[in-house]
């Protein structure tokens, strides 16, 4: 099919054109098939390549005009399967469109068009998506208008299509290195909208896993956390991206400082709350989020930020660069231990629960990531084996907390079935962080030991 044309004639946008969309995020894959809609294409949207190959191998899916692939955080990560998908005889003619997100534009314009290239890609879009853009894109790709034109990709990060140097921002709110972590599209472009009315800027990832690439690559000064998220929620991103802190501040990289990381929940009980500060988040915001209450703890934090102040979730000193108050910390440890048992295994001694508290957060660790892995691979013995080490260990020191979600567990991967695993993955994590903190604290002066009650 000849599709070359003119720019100037595209006002009636694609008609004729088959699009094949390929997202694993469901809400991105409704944005791009109800945009290729309203730029009069034939769209067709799968959540993985083996599903776009096995629907062409057996014309369930018609041969497409143009492919729009959303790309993994590492371009090079799914190369395999890209490459399968693209020896494909009825895609010899089609050409192929990059979804492509804040991270992977962090490599910059020039290194991320190479890969591209290399790799069958005409032109690129990055998120979150905006239909003028995603028609440039398009065209761009499918070679209509200037032939000898670069592989380009729309960039803006900020609504309404301007470039940076359109907007009238605040020189100290610019300043303010921002990303913004969320799954939904209409959230993100309202959200991203309201951070361009108060002046700052921000980019954009659409899961946990992209946000702690991103952090690994970017020194950002505050992360906007959703809670719930696909392949990676807030909770378990938070968790990831303080470890990847305190491995950067081993290595004496102490010149990046930890991020504000603040939760965005439509969970709005005191112990959702609770959970937030417990991985290591700084601060909570209810939604839906008005323009004003996400003004008020933009102001509060960049003061912290932007004037060097100690980053921690109260006004309270915090030790260690612990994300929780130590009053905070102390409740949390009440809800997380039986003290009781733990004062009568070490008969009084400080020192000795605190070198016995911290073998068990060393010994737990290596466990929880067994059983991370186990869920993953949906092993049932080995979530059963790993699940049970961790209850033994929770129960000889009285932590009863991660003895109870460890216990679930246990008993699910007997029943073989795994209802709630990841929300008890996440317990388990944000306990043993908690605990981890306590220790660290507890080895600074003037700590004193919390009252058995």
């Amino acid at each position: 099919r000849n599709v070359e044309g003119d720019l100037s004639q595209l006002s009636q946008g694609f008609p004729g054109i088959k699009s094949l969309i390929i997202s694993p995020v469901a809400s991105l894959r409704q944005v791009l098939t109800h945009d290729a809609l309203g730029l009069h294409m034939h769209p067709t949207a799968v959540e993985h390549w083996q599903e776009a190959l096995n629907g062409l191998q057996t014309g369930a899916i018609a041969p497409p005009d143009l492919v729009i692939c959303h790309l993994p955080p590492t371009l090079s990560s799914d190369a395999a399967s890209l490459s399968s998908l693209q020896r494909e005889p009825s895609l010899a003619a089609t050409r192929w469109l990059a979804v492509v997100s804040t991270t992977q534009l962090a490599m910059g314009q020039t290194l991320i068009g190479q890969s591209l290239m290399s790799q069958g890609f005409a032109a690129y879009v990055s998120q979150p998506i905006k239909p003028s853009r995603l028609k440039e894109s398009v065209a761009i790709a499918l070679g209509i208008g200037n032939d000898q034109r670069p592989l380009i990709g729309p960039i803006s990060m900020t609504p309404g299509g301007l470039s940076d140097s359109d907007l009238p921002v605040d020189e100290t709110k610019a300043a303010l290195k921002i990303l913004l972590v969320e799954d939904n599209v209409i959230n993100q472009k309202l959200t991203l909208k309201q951070l361009t009315n108060l002046g700052y800027r921000a980019d954009v990832v659409a899961d946990g896993q992209e946000a702690v690439d991103a952090i690994s690559q970017i020194a950002y000064d505050l992360v906007l956390m959703d809670c719930q998220m696909p392949v990676m929620d807030g909770y378990n991103a938070t968790l990831a991206i303080r470890q990847l802190e305190e491995q950067r501040q081993a290595n004496q990289q102490a010149n990046q400082r930890p991020a504000v990381i603040i939760a965005m929940t439509a969970n709005v009980l005191p112990e959702d709350r609770d959970r937030a500060l417990a991985v290591g988040m700084n601060d909570y915001l209810p939604k839906p989020v008005s323009q004003e209450t996400l003004a008020a703890v933009l102001v509060r934090w960049s003061h912290t930020i932007l004037e060097g102040q100690a980053i921690a979730p109260s006004p309270a000193q915090n030790p260690a660069d612990c994300p929780m108050s130590p009053d905070h910390l102390r409740q949390q440890m009440d809800l997380q231990m039986d003290w009781e048992l733990l004062y009568q295994l070490s008969e009084g001694c400080a020192e000795f629960e605190t070198e016995l508290l911290q073998l068990f957060v060393d010994d737990s660790r290596v466990y929880l990531e067994r059983l991370e892995r186990a869920i993953g691979d949906r092993n049932f013995h080995q979530v059963e084996q790993a699940a049970h080490h961790i209850k033994g260990a929770s129960a000889n020191i009285g932590a009863k907390r991660l003895q109870a979600a460890a216990d679930q567990l246990e008993q699910q991967s007997r029943q073989q079935q795994l209802l709630n695993a990841a929300e008890l993955l996440t317990e388990l994590k944000s306990s043993l962080n908690c605990i981890h903190w306590f220790v660290k604290t507890q080895t600074l002066p003037n700590q004193t030991r919390p009252e058995v009650g």
